[in-house]
């Protein structure tokens, strides 16, 4: 996710129809509507596929701790694979994986997710490929990006005033084909200035670049000297992407391998493995990684791993990842619950807290691990169980999204 998010004053009738009417139709129980400034700070959201629903919660920032939104978890919100917030903070959107749709929400003044206008001409939810896995907003909030594992194709949507979704025609038809030779893009990640958009493929292991043109129209990068696309990853199984936030590296899990790969972005948009190639990939020090985010300083990167742990690593000058040392009551990876397992993370978008979504044994429904970032080491320390943590969810935890206060 974006680390800085905007909360924008927009007239009303832009966003709701009937202004002053906080749940709008098709809302969750008329809570926290739009069209002022939001009231709360830092937002966590996760969507949890077991119970086809979204759970929101403020964060309390001296601690991190959480608290659940008024009307969390919100229903109805078939199989939700992925989710990703607007960097202006208006709106959030939803990919269900089942159903093969995507689902606009507002996000009211207090946080809540309230769903979307439709109409028919501009229905919510909207259709698109086949099981979308992934989804990516660009940073001026005027493109959302999905990625569809089962049609192998990227679907590309031009965002509305009012959060609306229209498609943007690609020169092979409805959606983007991935490329040649490559199959089931699970990850997406678009660069700081929106020119290029990176696709991660889990059966081919490889990564393909796209430049995206003013509208939104993607054309595959062309090879270039020594530069490929796509690239391969030089792991299986991919399973998340992530770029640093001055657009200058590129790093990928790789789930199969147990090991994170890590590339530098020329100007072309093109892929380089960063050297010693030796040591690229490096294990993330757990078993199963399956999602990864940079943290707001730019110079640490974290890593969930299905196995049951988290990995901290420093960013270098020139990209390579280093595995931040344990000490004291710092351990690095750091141990997940017992029967818990780390299916997705993000940072808090001011860089002082980590966020883990868990799928539980233990207990009925999933978790979210909360864990302060110690400033320049970038090591993480459990915050305190007398807060809660971690904090309950609802079944089967897919995602994880977090979003700054209005500023």
């Amino acid at each position: 996710m974006r680390r800085s998010h905007v909360a924008w004053l927009i007239p009303c009738l832009l966003l709701v129809s009937g202004c002053g009417d906080d749940g709008g139709e098709g809302g969750f129980g008329g809570l926290g509507g739009i069209g002022g400034e939001r009231t709360t700070g830092a937002i966590v959201y996760v969507t949890n596929s077991g119970s086809n629903s979204v759970s929101g919660y403020t964060v309390t920032p001296a601690t991190g701790g959480l608290a659940a939104i008024a009307g969390s978890p919100f229903p109805d919100v078939p199989t939700p694979s992925a989710i990703a917030v607007s960097p202006n903070g208006l709106f959030a959107y939803v990919a269900n994986s089942q159903a093969n749709k995507v689902t606009a929400f507002r996000v009211g003044t207090n946080g809540s997710l309230l769903f979307g206008d439709s109409s028919a001409g501009n229905p919510n939810p909207v259709s698109v490929g086949t099981t979308p896995r992934a989804l990516a907003i660009s940073s001026n909030s005027q493109f959302l990006y999905v990625a569809n594992s089962g049609s192998d194709d990227v679907t590309v949507f031009k965002i509305g005033t009012a959060g609306g979704l229209t498609l943007v025609p690609q020169a092979e038809g409805r959606s983007k084909p991935v490329g040649a030779g490559v199959s089931s893009p699970i990850a997406l990640a678009v660069t700081p200035n929106g020119r290029f958009l990176y696709v991660a493929t889990s059966t081919s292991s490889m990564v393909t670049v796209f430049q995206v043109d003013a509208s939104g129209v993607l054309t595959l990068v062309p090879p270039a000297g020594p530069g490929t696309n796509p690239i391969s990853s030089g792991g299986t199984g991919l399973t998340a992407l992530a770029l640093s936030p001055n657009g200058q590296f590129l790093y990928v899990t790789n789930g199969a391998s147990n090991n994170v790969t890590m590339f530098r972005v020329e100007t072309s948009g093109l892929l380089t493995l960063i050297p010693p190639a030796g040591s690229n990939p490096v294990s993330t020090g757990g078993t199963t990684p399956n999602g990864l985010a940079v943290g707001a300083d730019g110079a640490h990167l974290y890593i969930a791993n299905g196995g049951g742990s988290v990995s901290a690593f420093a960013i270098g000058s020139s990209g390579l990842l280093t595995l931040v040392p344990a000490a004291g009551a710092s351990p690095n990876p750091v141990p997940a619950l017992t029967g818990s397992t780390p299916v997705a993370l993000a940072v808090s978008p001011d860089g002082l807290f980590l966020y883990v979504a868990n799928r539980a044994t233990s207990v009925s429904g999933g978790t979210i691990s909360a864990y302060t970032i110690v400033s320049g080491t970038g090591a993480l320390v459990p915050v305190t169980q007398l807060l809660g943590n971690p904090f309950r969810a609802e079944n089967t935890p897919s995602a994880v999204a977090t979003l700054g206060p209005p500023s």
